[in-house]
C-alpha cells in the first residue's frame, strides 16, 4: 500500500529551491500532523525531500527510510533505491508512506491508495509541484479548513482521501 503525506499550495507548489515554498513561515499544525501520521512508519522520499528534513530519523521516529536517488548510492540512516519500480514492488507487501517531493509524488500517484494532504490556501512560487489528481477517483474521508493563526501564517485545509476501486 502506498500512502501519500504532503502539503501543497493553491498552485500545487510543494518545493522551491530544495525547500518548502513557505520555508521561513513554518506551518506548525501541518508539521505536527506530518510527524503524527508518519511516526513509526516506513518512509519513502526523494533525495531533495530527505535533505530538507535533515533530522529525518528523529523527526519520523523510524528506522526504515528509503530515499529514491539516481545519483547518490549511500546516505546515513536511509536505504537508497535507484529505481521507482522497487518501491512499487515493495508496496505490494508493505505499507509505504511517501513524503515527496514533486517528482516522486507524480511517479507514484497511479499506485497511491490513500492521501493525507494539506492544501495551503495561498499561491506561492515553486519549482516542484504536486500532481493534479482526478477527485472522481478518490473518496473524501475527511476535510477540514482552518484560518491562519499565530502558528500558521496561511489558511489551510486538511484533506484525507482514499482511492475508489471498481469492484466487479
Amino acid at each position: 500500500m502506498i500512502v501519500f503525506v504532503g502539503a501543497y499550495t493553491q498552485n500545487y507548489a510543494v518545493g522551491k529551491d530544495g525547500h518548502l515554498p513557505w520555508q521561513g513561515s513554518l506551518m506548525q499544525t501541518d508539521k505536527a500532523r506530518l510527524h503524527k501520521l508518519t511516526s513509526g512508519k516506513k518512509i519513502v522520499a526523494g533525495e531533495r525531500a530527505y535533505h530538507d528534513y535533515q533530522d529525518i530519523q528523529s523527526a519520523f521516529q523510524t528506522k526504515d527510510v528509503m530515499v529514491i536517488s539516481r545519483s547518490t548510492h549511500k546516505l546515513p540512516d536511509a536505504v537508497v533505491v535507484s529505481n521507482i519500480q522497487k518501491i512499487i514492488e515493495r508496496a505490494k507487501t508493505e505499507e509505504l508512506w511517501v513524503i515527496g517531493g514533486g517528482s516522486i509524488f507524480t511517479q507514484l500517484l497511479p499506485y497511491a491508495d490513500k492521501m493525507f494532504l494539506t492544501r495551503i490556501e495561498a499561491e506561492l512560487p515553486g519549482d516542484a509541484f504536486f500532481p493534479k489528481y482526478d477527485l472522481t477517483q478518490w473518496q473524501i474521508e475527511n476535510k477540514q479548513t482552518y484560518p491562519a493563526d499565530e502558528n500558521n501564517p496561511y489558511p489551510y485545509t486538511f484533506i484525507d482521501l482514499v482511492r475508489k476501486y471498481n469492484i466487479q
